[in-house]
């Protein structure tokens, strides 16, 4: 790990690996709290490093001072949540032929809704194994980006809440590392994409949208993250109140991820938009079907709510509206069972029984 100023959140995770791990190192860039005496207190090995804005640099001194033959990295807004990590972690470096492994990276966000990642996090110690990038470093294997298999392990993050984000100005710190990379390198397709959601993140849509625009201009066909560079300039331009080109846009290359739930939703969400109702139906539809098939594994970012809640919610709503009651009745309460916190269903019961 590497952290500064995590006093507030890294007893938890460390917590989480207890008996998972059988040792820990903190790597600490600046800390003005009780960060290390809690790694400490953990039994971790805590070391310094002079932070000099590059967390490759950061993440690779850590990794010096590592002495199992496996690696599992961390960061302090994270917890392991898979009761049986060490099991599974410890089938998969058995396994001939393993060299890295992704866990599911479970992004939690301010309204409850979920959205998740395979990330490359658990790999073979072994010379040429290294990070490389200033900001959203990649592991990498003699210079090339070192891809992971899934290991079925689970971690959930809350670093994208608007607490963890704007209180510890890492959007501020973001933005100003990418457009400080992309002086040097403009064609990097994945600082433009990265730039673009931490624009869109802090509310700055027409900004972010132009990011990925230059982001899509220089991606290439096997980028894993162009599903998702998609969806997310289709998303500010909604947010713009320009839904009808972000569905003639995204319509031009939804055909080449038919699988993709996020997209199909998305698709859906703004047929509804534009009045589009039997393209909404049809697609809301669509992502309960292919909520029903086993995930594949992909690094693209996608929402669990895009194949449960929303669609059911969205259903709803468009039944409810068309007069179809007892379907939107039916689409509330399915929404319910898959979250009986949710607003929008429970809303959308609360008006159909007022009109009983």
């Amino acid at each position: 790990m590497i952290v500064r100023d995590e006093a507030a959140r890294l007893a938890r995770c460390l917590q989480s690996v207890r008996g998972v791990v059988d040792e820990l190192i903190v790597v600490d860039t600046g800390s003005r709290d009780a960060t290390a005496d809690i790694a400490r207190a953990f039994g971790a090995r805590v070391e310094t490093f002079q932070w000099c804005d590059d967390f490759a640099a950061a993440r690779n001194h850590a990794l010096r001072f590592a002495s199992c033959a496996w690696v599992l990295v961390l960061d302090a807004d994270e917890v392991v949540v898979t009761p049986d990590a060490r099991a599974r972690l410890a089938r998969f470096a058995a396994t001939p032929g393993h060299v890295a492994g992704q866990v599911e990276l479970e992004n939690l966000t301010e309204d409850g809704a979920r959205s998740v990642t395979l990330l490359t996090r658990f790999f073979a110690r072994e010379a040429g194994v290294a990070y490389a990038g200033t900001i959203h470093e990649q592991i990498t294997r003699h210079g090339q980006p070192l891809l992971g298999r899934p290991t079925g392990v689970r971690v959930e993050h809350d670093g994208y809440t608007a607490a963890s984000l704007h209180g510890r100005d890492k959007l501020a710190r973001n933005e100003r590392l990418l457009r400080a990379r992309l002086q040097h390198a403009p064609s990097d397709g994945y600082d433009w994409y990265q730039l673009g959601r931490t624009l869109e993140v802090g509310g700055r849509f027409a900004e972010a949208l132009a990011a990925y625009e230059s982001a899509v201009e220089h991606a290439r066909d096997e980028d894993p993250h162009l599903p998702h560079l998609f969806e997310s300039a289709a998303t500010c331009l909604r947010a713009l109140g320009r839904s009808q080109q972000a569905l003639d846009w995204l319509g031009q290359v939804e055909g080449s991820f038919p699988e993709r739930v996020d997209m199909v939703f998305l698709v859906a969400l703004l047929a509804l938009d534009v009045g589009e109702l039997q393209r909404a139906e049809r697609g809301f539809l669509r992502c309960i079907e292919l909520g029903q098939r086993p995930i594949a594994p992909t690094s693209a970012e996608s929402s669990r709510a895009a194949s449960t809640t929303a669609p059911l919610h969205n259903l709803g709503v468009l039944y409810e509206c068309t007069g179809r009651l007892s379907e939107a009745r039916a689409a509330y309460e399915r929404a319910l069972a898959f979250d009986q916190r949710h607003a929008g269903a429970r809303a959308g019961l609360e008006r159909l029984r007022a009109l009983h």
